[in-house]
């Protein structure tokens, strides 16, 4: 190695007066931002670890001396989360959280005092949180709840509340489709659109956990198998499946006085071969009074375009 090659070696840390490199104890929780990885699930429920900044190309390092002391009301840390430029800490019955960059590599600097976020709700699963454009959403007790980026807790998850016992193993953003999937052990998958709002559900689609790649969203199985989404196959692995929607009660009495349905339009994109089956209920009873199954392409012309 001639002089040239070592003029250009990075300097070791020891001798430039950062911190030094020690292993935290074994967690449970963790989670990443603002360049930094964060611990909890320790003997200790209440503290949480923080890695030093990460340059790029720098493994992730800690200290002793690099900690947040939560207080102890609202039982044990359950899970975190970072929100721009705060990282929110949540306990069973309550959610913190501190503001601002935090001491560098050489210890100078702070965090603020952990401060409360609410007394109401806490998280119940580390698996759920996910960071959306609008906030954090996770899962509590009483279902899915939203912090916004103002701080200010908003429950959504009503429509999907008969889920709640489900226990979530994956929470993932699908930011081409403005999608959030809360993957699920056993039972359905709940999708959260959040440009309109509204959710659906999944079935035969449960897992232990998800992630994307390339943008394409996969999830594994707990057989064992990875399964990995399609934007041109109809088919769940070789079986074709049901798509159902259901549209809340139209009270034609608001609609300019009319009271009486004379035709249905369907719209939409022929993607493939299948049948559409259109049910009707009315006087808001549950029994369905009509049902009627067509093939779409018996109405359609499907030839061949040529430009």
């Amino acid at each position: 190695m001639n002089d040239t090659t070592l003029i250009k070696q990075e300097l070791d840390y020891q001798n430039t007066g950062e911190l030094d490199n020690v292993t935290p104890e074994a967690a449970s929780i963790i989670a990443e931002g603002q360049t930094r990885v964060f611990l909890s699930g320790f003997e200790d429920p209440s503290l949480v670890r923080f890695s030093k900044l990460r340059p790029t190309g720098r493994p992730v390092a800690f200290n002793d001396a690099l900690t947040i002391q939560v207080p102890e009301d609202g039982g044990a840390i359950t899970a975190l989360g970072v929100l721009d430029d705060k990282l929110i800490i949540f306990k069973e019955e309550r959610c913190y959280y501190v503001q601002g960059d935090g001491p560098n590599n050489f210890g100078l600097g702070a965090y603020t005092p952990p401060a409360l976020v609410s007394s109401d709700a806490g998280c119940s699963n580390q698996r759920s949180v996910v960071l959306v454009p609008d906030g954090l959403m996770f899962q509590t007790d009483k279902g899915i709840y939203l912090l916004d980026r103002g701080l200010r807790l908003s429950y959504i998850g009503g429509e999907v509340e008969a889920y709640n016992s489900q226990t979530i193993t994956a929470a993932t953003l699908l930011s081409d489709s403005n999608q959030v999937r809360f993957l699920t052990s056993s039972g359905s998958t709940l999708l959260y659109d959040y440009l309109f709002r509204q959710w659906s559900t999944f079935t035969n689609h449960e897992g232990v956990d998800a992630a994307m790649s390339r943008g394409t969203y996969h999830y594994a199985t707990s057989a064992g198998l990875v399964r990995q989404e399609s934007s041109t196959n109809f088919r769940d692995v070789t079986t074709g499946y049901q798509l159902v929607i259901e549209t809340s009660w139209i009270k034609l009495n608001t609609l300019q006085s009319y009271r009486r349905v004379r035709k249905l339009l369907v719209l939409g994109e022929y993607r493939s071969v299948h049948n559409l089956k259109i049910t009707t209920a009315y006087d808001y009873e549950e029994a369905v009074t009509d049902s009627r199954e067509f093939d779409p392409a018996d109405t359609m012309n499907l030839g061949t375009w040529v430009a």
